[in-house]
Parts: structure tokens; sequence; C-alpha cells
């Protein structure tokens, strides 16, 4: 059973919804540790993943901040109507700081996730940049040496030409 810290410490997170269904939240683990985890992805497959991936938390953190303003918009009148305004409202304030920063946590993941796939399709534009560089660096040598085979047949030519009497 998880404890209550590790409950704090976990963020919900958003099943794709399977056509039609609602979306189900499903608690995951967080932790530092799991940012420094997730490095860059080493194929256009996990890329492709993380970037989705930054796409649902991204969404998530709004919905979920959204959804905290909303909860302390709705808790005022309320709690105006208690006897214990102060305690109330003091209540629904940690209740939305908690919300925020939670989302706030999901947020950073996100900028974390979109971070390393930027830094995924840097280096591969730079490979593939190397790869075409190498690829016309080849092609010029091979120009060259022609070239200079036809100036040295030319030369040649020339000094037949030149020595006979």
């Amino acid at each position: 059973a998880p404890t209550p810290a590790a409950a704090e410490d976990a963020v919900p997170t958003v099943a794709a919804p399977v056509s039609g269904e609602k979306a189900v939240a499903e608690v995951v683990p967080f932790d530092a540790s799991t940012l420094l985890s997730v490095g860059v992805p080493r194929s256009k497959a996990e890329r492709d993943e993380m970037a989705e991936r930054a796409t649902l938390l991204k969404e998530e953190s709004r919905l979920r901040k959204e959804e905290a303003e909303k909860n302390l918009a709705e808790a005022s009148p309320v709690c105006w109507k208690k006897f214990l305004v102060s305690a109330c409202l003091d209540d629904a304030r940690v209740a939305y700081r908690k919300d925020v920063s939670i989302a706030k946590r999901q947020e950073r993941q996100s900028q974390s996730l979109e971070r390393n796939v930027r830094k995924f399709d840097a280096a591969e534009h730079a490979r593939q940049r190397d790869e075409d560089n190498a690829r016309k660096d080849a092609e010029n040598a091979r120009k060259a040496a022609e070239h200079r085979a036809k100036q040295e047949a030319k030369n040649q030519a020339r000094e037949g030409k030149s020595s006979r009497p």
C-alpha cells in the first residue's frame, strides 16, 4: 500500500480515451529521479512517444489549473455561508495551491520532455547535415579528380604537339 507521502509525490496522469470513453486517471510516481532518468530519445519512435507524452502532460496541467481555479471560485460563496469563514477559505486556498503545485510539476516535466525532443531533433539535424556535407565533399573530390585528369590530359596533348618539330 502506498504511503501518504508517496501519494503526495504521485502525479495523476490521464490515459488516452478509447473511442468515446472518458479519460481515466492513473497515478504515476513522480520525483526528481524520473526527470533525470528520462534523457534524450535514442530513436525516432522514442522521440515521437516523448513528444506525445509532453503534449499530454501540458494539456493535463492546463486542465488541472483550470479545475483548481474553478474549485477555488466555487468555494468562496460556500465558505461565506459557513460559521468559520476564514478557516474554510484557508482550506480552499490550500487545496488550490496543492493542485497548482502538481500542475506546475507536470508543466516542468512537460518542458523537460520537450527540451529533450528538441535536443534529439537538433542532433538528428546535425547528423543529417554532416552526412550531406560528407556526400557533397566526396562528390566534389570526385569532380576535382576528374577535372585534374582532364587538365593533365590537355597538358600532355599540348606538350606532345609542341615537342614535335
